[in-house]
């Protein structure tokens, strides 16, 4: 068997048993975890039936609309729901369709991976499949594959655009800057932290064609093109549905004090309440976001993160320095400027490529004790260690994962019966898992504004 034919079987193999895993996570989980899921699935369901890119939830109060039904996305994106849309109108309107394009793009992320340690060991491929074997099982790309929303697909753009720009970097392919642009592109619309994929990979494109400028010009040229041509269009649609490209204020983010602000229906944060709040607080909130993310960080490349995440840290290679700048950029950039954002599930849901890098820097680290006679069997036993943790964390995660499944699908069952019987049709209602309610009822759904008192509450409901 020829060396191409090899690598394809190889990639099969390891496409199939990640898919393996996938679905079998998936068909144990018969509701959608709250809340964003249902916000992603109810989107595409409308997309599906001919509504278009209409919301019947308002999920937060920044942008005032007249009635709870609503252009949607003016804080999503929206690449995640078109694709659930598809494998809706060809699947049915089921949570199994609307988790496929998740459990495609995770599976396809495992020979990927295997692609990526092909170029970083051309020589011996039994490290790239030692690198994506350990992704095979991984419990969070698992769980974020069958979650229905938009973390599989990010993953699996973001790390293809950062693959393919430090190839065209290293081998000065520069056409590929087009390509890799695309990406960047396909990955900010599924997640608004790609906005830092093409920061990043031009970054290493200026530290590494710096002495060639005509190549940079090029490739820097290529890269925003092939970026901009797709998210333009994005931009002059908010701009007409909603009179501005980006519709939520940065500042607004910017200033939140916490994960609560970002629902209140007055008093929305500004930088002038900022600047009130004091030095004090103003550091320690960006301190307390540094340590959730880092604590996420390790969490979602546990066991191998230990190890290989310090590894990316000594490497040169274009593919390393890419993913340290991204890294560096998606870390700070967002526990510093957006803090309230990392202290929520927006930072775990863009961690994907953590993982990745960091089960290929631990096979680094394999491969240097396996080279050493003397810690041989000691680079066998860390891998089986590895493998070991690996495979219990899926299993308890995802009988965790299952359970609870089970249990909210119960509850928002009776609340579903109960609503049917008591509110009548069409009539809005204030939650706090205001896309969960409106995937189990229709009923258009208005989150609650947790911290302020009764009577703003009082003038949501006389308003909506």
């Amino acid at each position: 068997m020829s060396e191409r034919a090899q690598g394809f079987w190889i990639c099969v193999a390891l496409f199939v048993a990640a898919l393996g895993v996938r679905l079998g996570l998936a068909l144990q989980l018969p509701f959608p975890q709250l809340d964003d899921p249902a916000g992603y699935i109810q989107l595409a369901r409308n997309i599906a039936s001919g509504r278009g890119l209409v919301s019947d939830v308002l999920w937060s109060y920044w942008v005032s609309f007249p009635s709870v039904t609503h252009p949607s996305n003016e804080f999503w994106m929206p690449l995640a729901s078109w694709f659930m849309a598809g494998s809706i109108r060809m699947l049915g309107d089921t949570l199994f369709a609307a988790q496929l394009p998740g459990i495609l793009a995770g599976s396809l992320l495992v020979p990927l991976a295997y692609g990526i340690g092909r170029i970083l060991w051309p020589v011996q491929r039994r490290w790239a499949v030692l690198a994506a074997a350990l992704l095979v099982p991984n419990a969070a790309l698992v769980y974020q594959a069958v979650s229905a929303d938009s973390s599989s697909l990010y993953t699996l753009f973001a790390v293809l655009a950062l693959f393919v720009g430090a190839l065209a970097i290293d081998r000065r392919r520069i056409s590929w800057g087009l390509f890799a642009g695309v990406l960047c592109g396909l990955s900010y619309l599924t997640r608004s932290h790609g906005l830092v994929l093409p920061v990043a990979i031009g970054l290493i494109a200026l530290v590494k064609l710096w002495r060639h400028p005509r190549f940079l010009i090029t490739f820097g040229v290529l890269l925003a093109l092939g970026f901009f041509v797709l998210i333009v269009p994005w931009w002059l649609r908010n701009q007409s549905v909603f009179g501005a490209m980006q519709p939520i204020p940065l500042t607004a983010i910017i200033a939140s004090r916490g994960y609560e602000d970002w629902f209140n229906y007055t008093n929305q944060p500004t930088l002038a309440s900022l600047t009130q709040l004091g030095w004090e607080t103003f550091l320690s909130f960006r301190a307390d976001a540094l340590l959730r993310a880092f604590g996420v960080i390790l969490v979602m490349t546990f066991p191998f993160g230990l190890v290989g995440l310090p590894v990316v840290l000594l490497r040169r290679e274009p593919i390393w320095r890419a993913f340290l700048i991204y890294a560096a950029a998606m870390y700070l950039g967002v526990c510093l400027v957006l803090p309230s954002a990392a202290v929520t599930g927006s930072f775990y849901h863009s961690t994907g490529p953590f993982v990745v890098w960091a089960a290929l820097g631990s096979i680094y680290a394999i491969q240097y004790l396996f080279e050493r006679p003397r810690t041989r069997l000691m680079a066998v036993a860390g891998y089986a260690l590895l493998a070991g943790l690996v495979l219990g964390q899926v299993a308890l995660a995802g009988n965790s994962a299952a359970a609870t499944s089970r249990t909210q699908g119960q509850q928002f069952e009776e609340i579903a019966h109960w609503v049917q019987v008591n509110v009548p049709a069409g009539e809005p209602i204030i939650t706090t898992q205001a896309n969960t309610l409106n995937y189990v009822t229709g009923h258009p759904a208005l989150t609650l504004p947790t911290i302020q008192d009764v009577s703003i509450l009082r003038q949501l409901a006389e308003r909506y």
